[in-house]
């Protein structure tokens, strides 16, 4: 059984990382993001394709 301390600890945890992301997306573009995830696509395939990774 998980304790709710636990539970709100890890949530805390997890969100320190959001607080600088959202302030990164309230002055730029999300364009980076979607850039990377067009390179992580490509690079998938061309690595399973490859036989670098396993279907």
């Amino acid at each position: 059984m998980v304790s709710a301390t636990f539970v709100y600890n890890v949530s805390q945890i997890a969100g320190i990382p959001a607080v600088p992301l959202l302030r990164y997306l309230e002055k730029r573009s999300t364009w980076i993001f979607v850039f990377y995830r067009l390179a992580m696509g490509v690079f998938l395939i061309v690595a399973v394709m490859a036989g670098w990774l396993q279907n």
